[in-house]
């Protein structure tokens, strides 16, 4: 018979870089309509690098997590409501990610993108 040890989650520690958070903020971006990233979707690679995310900031301060976002909205788009399902969407992600607890995500709309019309 085996016996298995538990660890309490508060006796784990383990420590997330910054480049993590960015990370998953990005992807939690992905998943919102209406939203348009400031800089290109991320490459193989680039989740744990931190590369190439212009427009989110992350700042740790004991246990708490506050990111600081730009996006640019899609013409139409209710912008209080799409920033209010970014901020759920970010604050999701990163507390059940991480365990981390996110104190504030900070939305910036930086422009309206207007769909090209195509003309067949």
């Amino acid at each position: 018979m085996r016996v298995m040890k538990r660890i309490a989650r508060d006796a784990l520690e383990v420590d997330i870089n910054k480049d993590v958070l960015t990370g998953i903020a990005s992807i939690a971006l992905e998943g919102v309509q209406g939203v348009v990233p400031v800089a290109p979707p991320m490459q193989i690679g680039e989740f744990f690098s931190g590369k190439r995310l212009k427009g989110i900031g992350v700042t740790r301060e004991a246990g708490s997590v506050t990111v600081d976002l730009v996006v640019n909205i899609d013409y139409g788009r209710v912008i209080p409501d799409v920033a209010k399902e970014v901020q759920r969407a970010v604050t999701e992600n990163i507390e059940v990610m991480t365990g981390l607890s996110v104190h504030a995500v900070n939305v910036t709309v930086q422009g309206v993108v207007v769909a090209a019309v195509s003309h067949a």
